[in-house]
């Protein structure tokens, strides 16, 4: 479950008990970073850092599918371990980022997200707009049409 493409990848998480926060020192100061999957690691097939140094084997990194598949199955195993739902598979539309636990999410502190993707609403508002392409060119005619009309004229030199 370590090797996986780059289009594909997740990291799963359970239980998700640990405030982990990916840090790094900046100008001598301590500051939170987003997590990039240890970019550099991973292209050189390695997993990353915090997968490999987990003490306890609670991180996981691999092909989304399979880091689900895997998180189901323990689910189904373990009944009475996990709540019976990965946090992450339909949030937003799926995130690269899949939670097992023993308790609520919400008592964790991660929020309740909506199931869809944002991107599909703006993408419905913008093909119902640009449908034809009629309404920019509409747009364009009728801004061409204002400026003949309240252009003034202006004397030739």
């Amino acid at each position: 479950m370590t090797q996986a493409s780059a289009s594909d990848v997740a990291i799963a998480w359970w239980p998700a008990r640990s405030n982990a926060l990916r840090m790094s020192t900046s100008a001598g100061s301590l500051l939170g970073c987003k997590c990039t999957l240890c970019r550099e690691r991973t292209a050189a097939g390695k997993v990353p850092a915090c997968v490999e140094i987990c003490p306890v084997e609670t991180l996981f990194y691999g092909k989304r599918s399979d880091l689900l598949a895997y998180a189901h199955e323990l689910i189904c195993r373990h009944p009475e371990r996990y709540v019976d739902h990965v946090y992450g598979e339909h949030e937003v539309g799926g995130t690269s980022w899949l939670y097992l636990s023993d308790r609520p999410f919400t008592e964790l502190g991660l929020p309740t997200l909506p199931m869809g993707s944002p991107a599909v609403r703006s993408e419905t508002i913008q093909h119902g707009i640009f449908k034809g392409f009629a309404a920019p060119l509409l747009l364009c005619g009728m801004l061409a049409a204002l400026n003949k009309v309240t252009q003034r004229s202006q004397p030739s030199p």
